[in-house]
């Protein structure tokens, strides 16, 4: 797989779910820490003052394992040097990067009033 289709992969990937989730948070939110909000996925909520709203304090075991087996499926992405093995692990960053985005605007819809 050549290099410019991998750098494709990674940004209609990664880039996009998480691009897509920082527009929806500043249309949620319009402050600046909504910009960083896609990157604290389910603690995103400490970034509006609001500990005890978060998806993080909600479902702590669920964010923890979804920030671990996507750092593992986004480091072995990385790593792949088969197409086969790129493609599969890279389905699964997709799956993560959807559900960490989406757990980021749960955190900041719940901390709406």
């Amino acid at each position: 797989m050549a290099l410019t289709q991998r750098r494709r992969a990674w940004i209609l990937g990664v880039g996009l779910p998480l691009g897509v989730v920082e527009v929806m948070s500043l249309f949620m939110r319009p402050e600046p820490g909504s910009v960083l909000a896609p990157l604290f996925g389910p603690w995103a909520g400490l970034l509006y003052g609001h500990s005890d709203c978060t998806m993080g304090n909600q479902a702590p075991v669920a964010s923890v394992v979804l920030l671990v087996l996507g750092g593992a499926a986004l480091a072995g992405a990385a790593r792949a040097e088969r197409r086969g093995v790129f493609a599969s692990l890279m389905s699964l960053s997709v799956a993560s990067c959807v559900c960490w985005g989406l757990a980021a605007l749960l955190s900041i819809a719940n901390t709406l009033q």
